[in-house]
């Protein structure tokens, strides 16, 4: 098994994972991408506090303070949670300003939520991603953020952007009272919920019929809402237009689609919402996990002031699950043979560092193999190749060969002055020897 297929490990705390060095260097890739996209669109880098002030927070949400993960500070006495939404911390930031301005910003940290174990890949914490502006009202704020994560795609391998879904619950909710919520989670046929409503016969036909169509193209959807009369409808109805024409005149080409059945988010988005489906190896249908939409009322939520506000989410974690694997880096690890009986720090630790240092042959006391192990080392070094000095006795060497970590390694045998070079790809044991070869410096035997 090689080290791909141990990129994470789950720790002894259900649901959360020990990140190893390939999934984290893929991680570190589609940050600095992510970051580097926003500031050429003009937004600014935020990392809010990792935890929040529990009360204030829960009563800015309405997400169930069971899937919120709590912290608290016994000698204080205070209580915390942690961050469980970008979007929340970036909004009381903005919130807590003397004086908020038009701001556009962009913020990549951990998140801890509570996940439902039935849904495959899903962490209780997972790096995010958020782009938000606040205190731009207009629609071309939302295409912007939506521009700006399509660059952003575009530059990861093996991900494509399908289409662009947008919804507004606030179809539904600006006629009664959490009738959104009503719809989305109790079961109700949506006819009879309506027949609830201040509708006309007309109207709720209509409304009813595009409910149940489900997604379907922009231009369709346009036609299709004309018809109705009712002006709450109407007004919800041509904000969505507006975002998605804006949108569509950014993307030229990129199929738009417009979904009133999709009701997700309906205690978190103020009106609008939007998700890119994507498009990647091993799935066979366009999935949607990137979602983001008007968060107008979230800054009210910390104190008593409106700012118009929007945001979109992107799950690094995920998308770094999603990228092909990149090609494998040239890796040795040189075991240098320490005597049994001699496996202290004096014989054993010093070895590593005087043979990273390059100087290996100059450290107090160095013997044959220190000098062997800087020289190969230094050979390695120069021609690309990852190398690490482990000094053990030749009993415990096994180990490593048999470890999963070092299943993609090469391996050079350091046993005196004589070499052996092991690798699993014949090919590239052949490349290593003749490396070493070309460089003897005529203080080791490489043995064939």
């Amino acid at each position: 098994m090689g080290l791909k297929s141990v990129r994470s490990i789950e720790s002894r705390v259900p649901r959360f994972f020990d990140i190893l060095d390939d999934e984290s260097r893929t991680l570190r890739r589609l940050e600095a991408c992510f970051i580097s996209t926003a500031e050429s669109f003009g937004f600014r880098e935020i990392r809010t506090a990792a935890v929040e002030v529990r009360d204030r927070y829960l009563a800015a949400t309405r997400v169930h303070p069971s899937r919120i993960f709590e912290v608290h500070r016994p000698k204080e006495g205070s209580r915390f949670v942690l961050q469980a939404d970008l979007a929340m911390g970036m909004s009381r930031f903005v919130a807590d300003l003397p004086s908020p301005t038009p701001l556009k910003l962009a913020q990549v940290s951990s998140v801890f939520r509570d996940r439902q174990l039935d849904v495959p890949g899903w962490r209780r914490q997972f790096d995010h991603a958020v782009l938000g502006t606040w205190g731009l009202p207009s629609p071309h704020a939302d295409a912007e953020i939506l521009t700006t994560a399509h660059e952003m795609l575009a530059q990861v391998p093996g991900v494509d952007v399908a289409f662009i879904q947008f919804a507004n619950a606030h179809v539904f909710a600006r006629l009664a009272p959490d009738l959104a919520q009503e719809i989305r989670f109790s079961g109700k046929d949506i006819e009879g919920l309506l027949a609830g409503t201040s509708l006309t016969t007309r109207d709720r036909e209509l409304v009813t019929a595009l409910f149940r169509r489900g997604r379907m193209p922009l231009a369709e959807f346009r036609a299709s809402i004309a018809p109705v009369e009712d002006a709450r409808v109407r007004e919800e109805a041509a904000a969505l237009l507006a975002t998605a024409a804006e949108t569509a005149e950014a993307l030229p080409g990129l199929p738009m689609y417009v979904n009133l059945a999709d009701l997700h988010g309906t205690g978190h988005y103020s009106g609008v919402t939007y998700q890119m489906f994507l498009t990647a190896p091993g799935r066979a249908e366009p999935f949607s996990m990137i979602d983001g939409g008007r968060i107008d009322h979230l800054c009210r939520a910390f104190n008593s002031r409106d700012v118009p506000a929007a945001c979109l989410g992107i799950s690094l974690t995920v998308l770094a699950n999603l990228c092909p694997a990149e090609p494998p880096q040239r890796k040795v690890i040189l075991l240098v043979e320490c005597p049994a009986g001699t496996a202290g720090p004096a014989d054993c630790g010093s070895a590593d560092a005087a043979a990273d240092s390059g100087s290996a042959d100059t450290a107090p006391g160095a013997g044959p193999q220190r000098s062997v192990a800087g020289d190969i080392r230094s050979a390695l070094r120069d021609h690309g190749v990852q190398s690490s000095v482990m000094r053990l006795p030749r009993r415990k060497w096994s180990a490593v060969f048999k470890s999963e970590f070092y299943a993609g390694h090469g391996f050079v045998l350091v046993e005196g002055d004589r070499i052996t070079v092991r690798h699993p790809d014949a090919d590239e044991r052949q490349a290593i020897q003749e490396l070493l070869s070309s460089h003897q410096s005529g203080t080791w035997v490489l043995k064939v």
